[in-house]
């Protein structure tokens, strides 16, 4: 039996996530451990850290590592579509201050950005893993 570890995060909602990276980009975790571990002892009980989690799992699961400096924000639905964030723009603006030079977001609507960070915009998670992953 196959364990699911998740510490910081929804256990249900990591499955969740799973089940759905299952179904659209056929990944296989039936027979795998799954461990998800927010670092710092945070407990984070917002959607919009979901395309984080998975991209965190699928480099895991593929065996390649995050392209450095990317900020990855977005809730995904069922279906697999990444969902608009509130509040992107001064997300994306921290980001920047803090380093980050890409940023990963849903497609929606920002403000003027008046900054060096690169924005990708993704609609599901189909187009996601090549932009982030080496």
């Amino acid at each position: 039996m196959p364990r699911r570890t998740v510490v910081g995060y929804e256990v249900n909602r990591v499955a969740m996530l799973l089940a759905i990276m299952e179904k659209y980009l056929h990944y296989s975790f039936s027979t795998l451990d799954i461990f998800v571990n927010i670092v710092g002892g945070l407990k984070v009980q917002e959607p919009s850290m979901d395309l984080a989690v998975m991209i965190s799992v699928a480099s895991a699961y593929l065996g390649k590592k995050l392209k450095h400096d990317y900020f990855i924000i977005g809730e995904v639905g069922l279906t697999g579509e990444i969902r608009k964030v509130p509040r992107i723009s001064e997300r994306i603006l921290e980001a920047e201050r803090t380093g980050f030079k890409y940023a990963l977001i849903p497609d929606q609507d920002t403000k003027k950005l008046k900054g060096d960070i690169q924005i990708i915009k993704v609609k599901s998670i189909k187009e996601v893993f090549d932009a982030v992953l080496d």
